[in-house]
């Protein structure tokens, strides 16, 4: 019956505790980020099955394991899947045609990313224990496959003592014209932002 048909539940052996998930955009798949697994998986809605997206730490010879799974996130064109471990400093992106993984590095441990509505951009979100920062990771398309330029940091906000605050959000603005960022302590009263 239609009733009957709306839910399903998928299950796979040694993934437990969600942490995040995402739709692609053509309402299809599914990618799944877990507490108990440093690999993401991505699920076929339509199909049932589930495909492991490679670890991108070798962290069997590290005898060490990178917390689980932080976040997944899915490009807007659906071209591209960002995860990220939760103790890795280090954003891997995707592409979703091939499953092709390109990593890359941070200097602190990421908190969150968001893919540019346009898809030519992904920021990265990266705090030490003082300070945050924001990457900024330029996509170009070329056919078949997407290519990941090298990131760079970008400056959003300094206090009187010359750092950005942790951060612990950022969003862009449907038309890719903002940035909304969330910081994880308040800034002094000083620091108030400069007049336009």
């Amino acid at each position: 019956s239609a009733d009957a048909a709306w839910m399903t539940f998928r299950h796979r052996d040694g993934y437990t505790r969600v942490t995040d998930m995402a739709w692609s955009p053509c309402g299809r798949h599914l990618a799944v980020g877990y507490a108990s697994s440093d690999r993401a998986v991505v699920w076929d809605a339509v199909s049932g099955q589930g495909r492991e997206l490679d670890s991108f730490l070798p962290l069997a010879w590290l005898g060490a394991s990178a917390g689980g799974v932080r976040f997944v996130r899915w490009a807007s064109a659906g071209n591209m899947v960002a995860v990220c471990l939760s103790n890795a400093r280090l954003l891997c992106l995707y592409e979703t045609l091939t499953w092709t993984r390109h990593a890359h590095r941070t200097e602190g441990t990421l908190h969150d990313a968001s893919f540019s509505p346009n898809g030519r951009y992904i920021l990265g979100a990266a705090n030490t224990r003082s300070s945050g920062s924001v990457w900024c990771y330029p996509l170009q398309a070329r056919a078949p496959a997407t290519r990941v330029s090298r990131g760079y940091k970008v400056q959003l906000w300094k206090t009187a003592s010359g750092t950005s605050p942790p951060i612990r959000a950022l969003a862009w603005s449907p038309t890719g014209e903002r940035l909304a960022v969330v910081f994880a302590t308040p800034l002094p009263p000083d620091d108030s932002p400069p007049a336009d």
